[in-house]
This record gives structure tokens, sequence and C-alpha cells, in this order.
């Protein structure tokens, strides 16, 4: 009897030990080996599938830093305006969140105070930064625009075209108006995509394209292919002479999932 339980078990262990030597071999074959492809990082690569004693070398990935093309200040009924026009010439590359900083000096070249934001931009665009209506403590006579170490991201969603057509300014004489003087314009989403919220601009220039007065809005849940009508209001006089041309800018945030009307 004692014989007989001894054959079972050493019987019961070796179908053990098989099905497991099955069961190995079934999961190692599935199994792809480390390679300088998968996307994985293993086989003592420095990055992903670069690196270490069996990839080729990590190549390293300059960008051009965001040009700041300018920055001005205007005053507005005893408040103050100030845009800044900033560039990215990387072809690929965007940013979805820039820290920047609008930097208020006197006359005297003295530091007064500095107006905190977030932005973004996308890869190649040109725009412009924006805040108004700001209170500032002191007699500001210039600012400087600053922009904190960004995060550079390939750009996924690309072709985004938001023109704006037939803009124009009047005034308060036209019917209708919603304030002292407005622009409007018409605004379409050439993109494949529609979005949460896109961000308008419209700045007005003198005829020696000198600032004069600037806006900002957001229009919500544009979609692919839609046109609309946009108006962006002034509800007090706007000083500096009479008002020869307009720039209106449609700027949305495509590197933001969050901003992508499902």
């Amino acid at each position: 009897m004692e014989y007989k339980l001894k054959r079972q078990v050493t019987i019961g262990t070796v179908f053990f030990a098989v099905v497991l030597l099955i069961l190995f071999l079934f999961f190692w074959s599935g199994k792809e080996a480390p390679s300088c492809f998968d996307n994985i990082l293993n086989q003592g690569e420095e990055q992903i599938d670069c690196g270490g004693a069996f990839c080729s070398s990590c190549i390293e990935s300059y960008f051009e830093d965001i040009q700041v093309i300018s920055s001005n200040l205007m005053v507005f009924e005893g408040r103050y305006d100030v845009l800044a026009k900033i560039k990215n010439s990387n072809s690929q590359q965007g940013v979805s969140s820039i820290e920047y900083k609008f930097k208020f000096y006197d006359k005297d070249n003295n530091f007064i105070s500095e107006e905190k934001g977030k932005s973004y931009i996308l890869a190649g665009e040109t725009k412009y930064v924006v805040k108004s209506n700001l209170d500032i403590i002191g007699d500001p006579v210039f600012v400087k625009f600053e922009i904190e170490p960004v995060k550079w991201e390939e750009q996924k969603r690309t072709n985004i075209k938001l023109p704006i057509f037939s803009k124009k300014y009047e005034s308060s004489t036209v019917s209708g108006s919603a304030g002292v003087s407005q622009v409007t314009g018409i605004i379409e989403n050439q993109s494949n995509y529609s979005f949460v919220a896109v961000d308008l601009v419209a700045i007005l220039l003198d005829k020696d394209d000198n600032y004069l007065a600037i806006n900002q809005t957001k229009i919500n849940n544009l979609r692919a292919g839609e046109r609309r009508k946009i108006t962006m209001p002034w509800f007090s006089k706007i000083d500096g002479g009479p008002v020869a041309k307009v720039i209106m800018e449609a700027t949305v945030n495509a590197m933001d999932d969050s901003n992508i009307l499902r």
C-alpha cells in the first residue's frame, strides 16, 4: 500500500511539472524578445529604444525657443491693456500650457509689478497673448513679456484653421450696436475637429499701426465646418485717433484633449 501511494505521488509530481513546463513554454513563445524597436525601456537602454550596449545612441532633440516679437502697453480710461505677439518656429511641436509674465516698468526703468497668466501655442503658430482692464498701481510706461521654460509636445492634431472673414469696425452710430463701438466678423472652422472653446482677440490700430485698443472673448462649441458671426463690443470711447485697421484672431488649444468636442 505504501509503495502504491509513493508511486501515485511520483506520477502526480511529474505530471504537474510537465504541465508547468508546457505553460511556461507557451507563455515564453508568445512574448517578444527585447529589441531596439519594442517601445519599452529595457536591456540597459538609456532612453526607450536607444542607448546602452545593444541599441544606437540617443539623439538629443533641440527645439527653437518661443520668440517674443513685440509687447505693448495701452491706457484705457485709467486702466491698462497689454499684449504680446509670440511665434513658435517649430513645425511639429507645440506647448499646451505656457506660463508667462507681463512685467511693468516706470519711466526710469524701475520695476513696478507683474501680471501672470497661462496660454498655449501650436506648431508653427504666431499669435497674440493679451490681458485687458488691468488695475496697475503706479505709473507704468512700458511692459516686458517673459515666458517660463516650456515642455514641448509633439502635436498630433494638425491642419488647424480658423479664419475670420468680413472683419469690420463699427461706431455707435450703427443701429443695434451692443456698446459704444464694436468689431464684427464671420469665423469658419476649417479644421477636422470640433472645439469646446475657441479664443478670440480683436485689436484696433490707427493709420500708423499704433495699437489703440484690444478685446478678447471666447466662443463655445464650434463644430467642424461651422460658420458663425461674432461680435466684440467696447463699452467706452476709444481714444488715440481714428481706427484704420482691425486685427481679429482665433486660436484654439488643439493639444488639450478636453477641448475636443465629441
